[in-house]
Protein backbone atom coordinates (compact mmCIF):
# COMPACT_ATOMS: atom_id res chain seq x y z
CA UNK A 1 0.00 0.00 0.00
CA UNK A 2 1.43 3.32 -0.85
CA UNK A 3 2.34 6.32 1.31
CA UNK A 4 -0.85 8.10 0.28
CA UNK A 5 -3.47 5.31 1.07
CA UNK A 6 -2.30 6.17 4.58
CA UNK A 7 -5.13 8.48 4.89
CA UNK A 8 -7.18 5.17 6.13
CA UNK A 9 -4.94 5.96 9.07
CA UNK A 10 -5.28 9.64 9.51
CA UNK A 11 -8.43 11.26 11.48
CA UNK A 12 -10.83 11.44 9.21
CA UNK A 13 -12.52 14.26 8.12
CA UNK A 14 -15.98 13.91 9.83
CA UNK A 15 -13.91 13.49 13.13
CA UNK A 16 -12.06 17.19 12.59
CA UNK A 17 -15.15 18.40 11.79
CA UNK A 18 -16.79 17.56 14.54
CA UNK A 19 -13.79 18.83 16.55
CA UNK A 20 -13.91 22.06 14.85
CA UNK A 21 -17.60 23.22 16.02
CA UNK A 22 -17.03 21.92 18.79
CA UNK A 23 -14.12 24.49 19.38
CA UNK A 24 -15.57 27.10 17.73
CA UNK A 25 -19.03 26.87 20.03
CA UNK A 26 -16.39 27.24 22.86
CA UNK A 27 -14.50 30.58 21.24
CA UNK A 28 -17.20 31.83 19.73
CA UNK A 29 -18.24 34.92 21.91
CA UNK A 30 -14.26 35.44 21.41
CA UNK A 31 -14.67 35.87 18.00
CA UNK A 32 -17.48 37.90 18.35
CA UNK A 33 -16.01 40.50 20.55
CA UNK A 34 -13.17 41.02 18.31
CA UNK A 35 -15.69 41.60 15.29
CA UNK A 36 -17.57 44.38 17.85
CA UNK A 37 -14.27 46.36 19.05
CA UNK A 38 -13.19 46.51 15.34
CA UNK A 39 -10.03 44.85 16.03
CA UNK A 40 -7.21 45.23 13.51
CA UNK A 41 -8.12 42.93 10.66
CA UNK A 42 -5.09 40.70 10.98
CA UNK A 43 -5.99 40.12 14.36
CA UNK A 44 -9.54 38.73 13.38
CA UNK A 45 -8.24 36.77 11.09
CA UNK A 46 -5.47 34.88 13.04
CA UNK A 47 -8.32 33.60 15.70
CA UNK A 48 -10.61 32.88 13.08
CA UNK A 49 -7.62 30.51 11.53
CA UNK A 50 -7.09 28.94 14.62
CA UNK A 51 -10.64 28.18 15.34
CA UNK A 52 -10.80 26.32 12.01
CA UNK A 53 -7.74 24.82 11.86
CA UNK A 54 -8.78 21.59 13.52
CA UNK A 55 -10.65 20.60 10.15
CA UNK A 56 -8.72 22.42 7.81
CA UNK A 57 -4.79 22.33 6.84
CA UNK A 58 -5.66 25.63 4.90
CA UNK A 59 -9.17 27.65 4.59
CA UNK A 60 -10.28 31.54 3.09
CA UNK A 61 -12.87 32.50 5.73
CA UNK A 62 -14.63 35.95 6.57
CA UNK A 63 -16.06 37.14 9.28
CA UNK A 64 -18.27 40.21 10.19
CA UNK A 65 -21.66 41.57 11.58
CA UNK A 66 -24.95 41.51 9.74
CA UNK A 67 -27.24 44.54 10.68
CA UNK A 68 -30.12 42.58 8.64
CA UNK A 69 -30.17 39.58 10.28
CA UNK A 70 -28.96 40.90 13.78
CA UNK A 71 -26.21 37.52 13.44
CA UNK A 72 -22.81 37.44 12.71
CA UNK A 73 -21.64 36.06 9.25
CA UNK A 74 -19.41 33.27 8.40
CA UNK A 75 -18.21 33.24 4.94
CA UNK A 76 -16.13 30.44 3.80
CA UNK A 77 -14.93 31.14 0.48
CA UNK A 78 -13.73 29.08 -2.43
CA UNK A 79 -11.09 31.55 -3.82
CA UNK A 80 -11.55 30.27 -7.20
CA UNK A 81 -10.83 26.26 -6.62
CA UNK A 82 -14.12 24.36 -7.01
CA UNK A 83 -13.07 21.31 -5.75
CA UNK A 84 -13.38 23.54 -1.96
CA UNK A 85 -16.82 23.42 -2.25
CA UNK A 86 -17.59 20.12 -1.30
CA UNK A 87 -15.78 20.06 1.71
CA UNK A 88 -17.09 23.55 2.54
CA UNK A 89 -20.60 22.18 2.03
CA UNK A 90 -19.94 19.51 4.51
CA UNK A 91 -18.56 21.56 7.09
CA UNK A 92 -21.77 23.67 6.97
CA UNK A 93 -24.13 21.42 7.44
CA UNK A 94 -22.55 19.55 10.37
CA UNK A 95 -22.64 23.03 12.32
CA UNK A 96 -24.34 22.68 16.21
CA UNK A 97 -27.31 24.58 16.30
CA UNK A 98 -25.76 26.95 19.52
CA UNK A 99 -23.50 28.14 16.92
CA UNK A 100 -27.02 28.43 13.99
CA UNK A 101 -28.39 31.06 16.85
CA UNK A 102 -25.53 33.66 16.75
CA UNK A 103 -24.03 32.78 13.03
CA UNK A 104 -25.16 32.92 9.59
CA UNK A 105 -22.79 30.46 7.45
CA UNK A 106 -22.36 30.74 3.76
CA UNK A 107 -20.61 28.96 1.16
CA UNK A 108 -18.79 31.29 -1.14
CA UNK A 109 -18.86 35.03 -0.95
CA UNK A 110 -22.27 36.58 -0.91
CA UNK A 111 -24.05 38.91 -3.07
CA UNK A 112 -25.33 42.15 -1.96
CA UNK A 113 -29.17 41.95 -1.30
CA UNK A 114 -30.07 45.73 -1.16
CA UNK A 115 -28.02 48.57 -2.87
CA UNK A 116 -25.58 46.77 -5.08
CA UNK A 117 -25.16 50.22 -6.67
CA UNK A 118 -23.53 51.43 -3.67
CA UNK A 119 -21.21 49.16 -3.83
CA UNK A 120 -17.34 50.47 -3.65
CA UNK A 121 -13.91 48.87 -3.54
CA UNK A 122 -10.34 50.14 -3.09
CA UNK A 123 -7.34 48.22 -3.89
CA UNK A 124 -3.72 49.27 -4.21
CA UNK A 125 -4.56 52.69 -4.64
CA UNK A 126 -7.94 52.12 -7.23
CA UNK A 127 -11.14 52.90 -5.93
CA UNK A 128 -13.90 51.70 -8.13
CA UNK A 129 -17.45 51.99 -7.83
CA UNK A 130 -20.22 50.04 -8.63
CA UNK A 131 -20.64 53.18 -11.37
CA UNK A 132 -18.05 53.23 -12.95
CA UNK A 133 -18.68 49.98 -14.55
CA UNK A 134 -20.42 48.68 -17.84
CA UNK A 135 -21.38 44.93 -18.32
CA UNK A 136 -22.38 42.98 -21.38
CA UNK A 137 -23.65 40.07 -21.03
CA UNK A 138 -23.76 36.91 -23.52
CA UNK A 139 -25.11 33.58 -23.20
CA UNK A 140 -25.16 30.57 -24.94
CA UNK A 141 -26.15 27.14 -24.07
CA UNK A 142 -26.71 28.12 -20.35
CA UNK A 143 -23.02 29.85 -19.55
CA UNK A 144 -22.50 33.71 -19.63
CA UNK A 145 -19.50 35.79 -21.64
CA UNK A 146 -19.20 38.34 -19.85
CA UNK A 147 -17.63 41.98 -21.06
CA UNK A 148 -16.84 44.95 -18.66
CA UNK A 149 -15.76 48.28 -19.60
CA UNK A 150 -14.51 50.60 -16.69
CA UNK A 151 -12.53 53.76 -17.64
CA UNK A 152 -10.58 53.82 -13.99
CA UNK A 153 -9.30 50.27 -15.34
CA UNK A 154 -7.91 51.14 -18.81
CA UNK A 155 -4.64 51.90 -17.65
CA UNK A 156 -4.41 49.68 -15.05
CA UNK A 157 -4.59 46.66 -17.47
CA UNK A 158 -1.77 47.45 -19.53
CA UNK A 159 0.49 47.92 -16.27
CA UNK A 160 -0.94 44.80 -13.86
CA UNK A 161 -3.37 42.89 -15.77
CA UNK A 162 -3.77 40.19 -13.43
CA UNK A 163 -4.85 42.94 -10.73
CA UNK A 164 -7.28 44.88 -13.18
CA UNK A 165 -8.84 41.09 -13.41
CA UNK A 166 -8.89 40.97 -9.72
CA UNK A 167 -10.61 43.83 -8.75
CA UNK A 168 -13.26 42.66 -11.39
CA UNK A 169 -13.84 39.27 -9.81
CA UNK A 170 -14.48 40.57 -6.32
CA UNK A 171 -16.70 42.87 -7.40
CA UNK A 172 -18.80 40.74 -9.51
CA UNK A 173 -18.95 38.10 -6.40
CA UNK A 174 -20.61 41.04 -4.30
CA UNK A 175 -23.38 41.59 -7.48
CA UNK A 176 -23.67 37.85 -8.38
CA UNK A 177 -22.52 35.60 -5.99
CA UNK A 178 -18.75 33.51 -5.74
CA UNK A 179 -20.65 30.06 -6.55
CA UNK A 180 -23.03 31.78 -9.51
CA UNK A 181 -19.89 33.70 -11.11
CA UNK A 182 -17.61 30.47 -10.98
CA UNK A 183 -20.26 28.71 -12.44
CA UNK A 184 -21.75 30.54 -15.00
CA UNK A 185 -18.94 32.83 -16.59
CA UNK A 186 -17.17 31.08 -18.95
CA UNK A 187 -15.80 34.02 -20.42
CA UNK A 188 -14.69 37.23 -18.58
CA UNK A 189 -13.15 39.98 -20.94
CA UNK A 190 -12.05 43.87 -19.85
CA UNK A 191 -12.46 46.20 -22.77
CA UNK A 192 -10.62 49.10 -23.36
CA UNK A 193 -13.38 50.98 -24.77
CA UNK A 194 -17.14 50.51 -24.60
CA UNK A 195 -18.88 47.73 -26.42
CA UNK A 196 -20.20 48.73 -29.56
CA UNK A 197 -23.35 47.80 -31.60
CA UNK A 198 -23.02 45.45 -34.78
CA UNK A 199 -23.21 47.51 -37.78
CA UNK A 200 -26.21 46.32 -39.11
CA UNK A 201 -28.31 49.28 -41.34
CA UNK A 202 -26.48 50.43 -44.80
CA UNK A 203 -26.14 54.04 -43.10
CA UNK A 204 -24.15 53.00 -40.39
CA UNK A 205 -21.96 50.91 -42.53
CA UNK A 206 -21.71 53.42 -45.35
CA UNK A 207 -21.00 56.59 -42.59
CA UNK A 208 -18.72 54.08 -40.00
CA UNK A 209 -20.98 55.32 -37.66
CA UNK A 210 -20.24 53.88 -34.16
CA UNK A 211 -23.20 53.07 -31.82
CA UNK A 212 -22.58 52.02 -28.29
CA UNK A 213 -24.77 49.02 -27.11
CA UNK A 214 -26.32 49.35 -24.21
CA UNK A 215 -24.88 47.99 -21.18
CA UNK A 216 -26.03 46.65 -17.83
CA UNK A 217 -24.80 48.03 -14.30
CA UNK A 218 -23.71 46.02 -11.50
CA UNK A 219 -26.91 46.37 -9.83
CA UNK A 220 -28.55 44.23 -12.49
CA UNK A 221 -26.39 42.12 -13.28
CA UNK A 222 -28.31 39.12 -10.41
CA UNK A 223 -31.34 40.08 -12.34
CA UNK A 224 -30.18 38.96 -15.69
CA UNK A 225 -29.03 35.86 -14.39
CA UNK A 226 -31.87 35.18 -12.33
CA UNK A 227 -34.26 35.39 -15.68
CA UNK A 228 -31.78 33.79 -17.77
CA UNK A 229 -31.26 30.34 -16.44
CA UNK A 230 -34.77 30.26 -14.79
CA UNK A 231 -33.80 30.32 -11.45
CA UNK A 232 -34.69 31.93 -8.09
CA UNK A 233 -32.27 34.02 -6.27
CA UNK A 234 -32.06 31.64 -3.33
CA UNK A 235 -31.53 28.70 -6.03
CA UNK A 236 -28.50 31.00 -7.28
CA UNK A 237 -26.45 30.90 -4.18
CA UNK A 238 -27.92 27.58 -3.12
CA UNK A 239 -24.19 25.65 -2.23
CA UNK A 240 -26.24 22.10 -2.11
CA UNK A 241 -27.41 22.38 -5.35
CA UNK A 242 -24.01 22.94 -7.10
CA UNK A 243 -22.77 20.28 -5.09
CA UNK A 244 -25.03 18.10 -6.78
CA UNK A 245 -25.27 19.17 -10.40
CA UNK A 246 -24.58 16.26 -12.12
CA UNK A 247 -23.43 16.13 -15.96
CA UNK A 248 -23.14 12.57 -18.22
CA UNK A 249 -19.91 11.52 -20.51
CA UNK A 250 -18.85 9.25 -22.78
CA UNK A 251 -15.31 8.25 -24.24
CA UNK A 252 -13.83 5.53 -26.26
CA UNK A 253 -13.57 2.48 -23.99
CA UNK A 254 -10.16 0.01 -24.26
CA UNK A 255 -11.93 -3.22 -24.11
CA UNK A 256 -9.06 -4.73 -23.29
CA UNK A 257 -8.18 -2.99 -19.76
CA UNK A 258 -8.40 -5.10 -17.07
CA UNK A 259 -6.68 -2.86 -14.20
CA UNK A 260 -9.89 -0.84 -12.95
CA UNK A 261 -8.33 2.43 -14.19
CA UNK A 262 -11.17 3.48 -15.92
CA UNK A 263 -10.03 2.81 -19.25
CA UNK A 264 -12.31 0.91 -19.91
CA UNK A 265 -14.92 3.26 -19.36
CA UNK A 266 -17.93 3.62 -21.90
CA UNK A 267 -19.90 6.18 -20.00
CA UNK A 268 -21.07 7.58 -16.86
CA UNK A 269 -22.26 10.70 -14.90
CA UNK A 270 -20.50 12.93 -12.54
CA UNK A 271 -20.69 16.18 -10.10
CA UNK A 272 -16.90 16.88 -9.63
CA UNK A 273 -15.46 17.05 -13.59
CA UNK A 274 -12.37 18.80 -12.08
CA UNK A 275 -11.17 15.33 -9.90
CA UNK A 276 -12.09 13.32 -13.03
CA UNK A 277 -9.69 15.92 -15.46
CA UNK A 278 -6.67 15.48 -12.79
CA UNK A 279 -7.20 11.87 -12.91
CA UNK A 280 -6.44 11.09 -16.25
CA UNK A 281 -4.29 13.88 -17.00
CA UNK A 282 -2.01 12.00 -14.26
CA UNK A 283 -2.32 14.61 -11.67
CA UNK A 284 -3.44 14.57 -7.51
CA UNK A 285 -3.61 18.39 -6.84
CA UNK A 286 -7.09 17.72 -5.82
CA UNK A 287 -6.75 14.29 -3.72
CA UNK A 288 -3.41 15.75 -2.19
CA UNK A 289 -5.52 18.77 -1.10
CA UNK A 290 -8.51 16.32 0.64
CA UNK A 291 -5.70 13.70 2.04
CA UNK A 292 -4.14 16.89 3.79
CA UNK A 293 -7.49 17.38 5.16
CA UNK A 294 -8.34 13.87 6.02
CA UNK A 295 -10.82 13.07 2.77
CA UNK A 296 -10.59 10.71 0.47
CA UNK A 297 -11.77 11.14 -3.11
CA UNK A 298 -12.25 7.69 -4.94
CA UNK A 299 -14.07 5.17 -6.48
CA UNK A 300 -15.18 1.37 -5.83
CA UNK A 301 -14.79 -0.98 -8.86
CA UNK A 302 -16.68 -4.33 -9.20
CA UNK A 303 -16.67 -6.84 -12.32
CA UNK A 304 -19.55 -6.89 -14.64
CA UNK A 305 -19.68 -10.42 -15.83
CA UNK A 306 -22.65 -11.28 -13.90
CA UNK A 307 -24.67 -9.18 -15.81
CA UNK A 308 -26.28 -10.35 -18.82
CA UNK A 309 -29.68 -10.33 -20.91
CA UNK A 310 -31.87 -7.86 -22.54
CA UNK A 311 -32.07 -6.25 -19.87
CA UNK A 312 -28.23 -6.13 -18.75
CA UNK A 313 -27.37 -1.70 -18.97
CA UNK A 314 -30.95 -1.65 -16.97
CA UNK A 315 -29.62 -4.13 -14.79
CA UNK A 316 -26.28 -3.03 -14.27
CA UNK A 317 -27.72 0.95 -13.28
CA UNK A 318 -30.14 -0.74 -10.80
CA UNK A 319 -26.98 -2.41 -8.92
CA UNK A 320 -25.76 0.54 -8.76
CA UNK A 321 -28.43 3.10 -7.09
CA UNK A 322 -28.56 -0.09 -5.05
CA UNK A 323 -25.44 0.26 -3.64
CA UNK A 324 -24.91 3.92 -3.62
CA UNK A 325 -28.29 4.33 -1.60
CA UNK A 326 -26.61 1.25 1.30
CA UNK A 327 -23.97 3.48 1.36
CA UNK A 328 -25.98 6.74 1.75
CA UNK A 329 -27.92 5.11 4.56
CA UNK A 330 -25.22 2.91 6.53
CA UNK A 331 -22.31 4.65 7.01
CA UNK A 332 -24.32 7.92 5.95
CA UNK A 333 -24.11 11.09 4.68
CA UNK A 334 -22.25 12.15 7.46
CA UNK A 335 -19.05 9.56 5.61
CA UNK A 336 -19.68 8.79 2.16
CA UNK A 337 -20.74 11.70 -0.26
CA UNK A 338 -22.10 10.16 -3.91
CA UNK A 339 -20.47 12.30 -6.55
CA UNK A 340 -21.26 9.89 -9.39
CA UNK A 341 -20.40 6.53 -11.75
CA UNK A 342 -19.58 5.01 -15.06
CA UNK A 343 -20.07 2.02 -16.64
CA UNK A 344 -17.45 0.14 -18.40
CA UNK A 345 -16.65 -2.67 -20.69
CA UNK A 346 -15.48 -5.12 -17.80
CA UNK A 347 -16.45 -2.86 -14.49
CA UNK A 348 -18.64 -0.79 -12.80
CA UNK A 349 -17.65 2.10 -10.87
CA UNK A 350 -19.17 4.22 -8.08
CA UNK A 351 -17.28 7.55 -7.14
CA UNK A 352 -17.52 8.95 -3.93
CA UNK A 353 -15.83 11.87 -1.41
CA UNK A 354 -15.56 9.80 1.82
CA UNK A 355 -15.40 12.23 5.13
CA UNK A 356 -14.57 8.75 7.02
CA UNK A 357 -12.89 6.42 4.41
CA UNK A 358 -12.64 3.66 6.64
CA UNK A 359 -16.32 3.58 7.74
CA UNK A 360 -17.22 3.66 4.02
CA UNK A 361 -14.74 1.23 3.12
CA UNK A 362 -15.89 -1.43 5.92
CA UNK A 363 -19.66 -1.22 4.94
CA UNK A 364 -18.53 -1.61 1.15
CA UNK A 365 -17.64 -4.96 2.29
CA UNK A 366 -20.54 -6.00 4.05
CA UNK A 367 -22.87 -4.44 1.50
CA UNK A 368 -20.59 -6.15 -1.48
CA UNK A 369 -20.78 -9.55 0.00
CA UNK A 370 -24.79 -9.62 0.09
CA UNK A 371 -24.16 -9.48 -3.85
CA UNK A 372 -23.19 -12.01 -6.01
CA UNK A 373 -19.99 -9.75 -7.21
CA UNK A 374 -16.99 -12.11 -7.03
CA UNK A 375 -14.71 -9.01 -5.70
CA UNK A 376 -14.48 -5.39 -5.07
CA UNK A 377 -11.68 -2.83 -5.42
CA UNK A 378 -11.05 0.75 -3.58
CA UNK A 379 -8.79 3.28 -6.10
CA UNK A 380 -8.06 6.85 -4.88
CA UNK A 381 -8.24 9.60 -7.94
CA UNK A 382 -4.79 9.95 -7.72
CA UNK A 383 -3.36 7.11 -10.18
CA UNK A 384 -0.39 6.78 -8.68
CA UNK A 385 -1.80 5.27 -5.46
CA UNK A 386 -2.40 1.61 -5.04
CA UNK A 387 -5.61 -0.53 -5.81
CA UNK A 388 -6.81 -2.01 -2.57
CA UNK A 389 -8.84 -5.28 -2.77
CA UNK A 390 -11.63 -5.51 -0.23
CA UNK A 391 -11.92 -9.06 -0.84
CA UNK A 392 -12.20 -11.52 -3.51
Amino acid sequence: MSDKNAVLYEVPFKNRVQACWALFAEKESELRDLIDQKQDSDIITDKLNEMLSPAFSLVYAEVGFNKESQKYDLILNLEGDWSRLFSLTYFKKQAPKEVLEKWNIFVGRQAEEKNVEKTALNMGGNRIDAADIDLWVDWEDGAASVFVYCEKLVPLLEKDKAQAYNIIYILLDHALGELPEMKYIKNLELLTAPREKAKTSLISKLFKKSEIETPLKLGTLQQNFIENLGLSREELLNEERYADMYSGYRQDPDPEAVDALRKDVIAGLTCFVPVLNDFWCGESDIADTFRNDGIAVGYLAYPLNGFDGENKSAAILDFRDMITTKLEKTPGDDSFKFIGGATGVNFGYIDFIAWDLRAVLDNAVTIFKETNVKFVLYHSFDRNDDTITLYR
